[in-house]
């Protein structure tokens, strides 16, 4: 997750023409830089919350739902996807907060603080 935050910017590409962009990838999402400077903040009243923040609320929720199917095996067992299929009240939770994720991360820019353009799946 400190990877996303802190370098971020140079490596999750963003599409041509969006505004704010950073030389061809996603503009930082950090209010201020390290020298207390104003960084996304400039953006704030024009665009809304950044991308690069909504890139991390999503990237957590779904090393939350991974972190579901890791902590099925706790005997240290080597194959972590035997058997999923099995459990299908598991599964059902499992794709209800992927669905949910995708549709908060587009959709509840106001209420969540997400990007008021929503994420492409590029």
């Amino acid at each position: 997750m400190f990877g996303i935050v802190f370098f971020g910017e140079y490596f999750i590409p963003e599409r041509e023409g969006y505004i704010p962009n950073y030389k061809g990838m996603i503009y930082p999402g950090r209010p201020y830089n390290f020298e207390s400077e104003k960084l996304y903040l400039k953006y704030y009243d024009n665009y809304g919350p950044s991308r690069h923040m909504t890139v991390v609320f999503t990237a957590f929720v779904f090393m939350q739902v991974f972190n579901m199917i890791n902590a099925r095996k706790i005997h240290d067992e080597k194959h972590i996807f035997a058997g999923i299929v099995d459990n299908r009240m598991f599964c059902g939770i499992w794709m209800v907060i992927f669905v949910v994720q995708m549709i908060l991360s587009q959709f509840s820019q106001d209420i969540f603080q997400c990007s008021r353009d929503g994420l492409t799946w590029f």
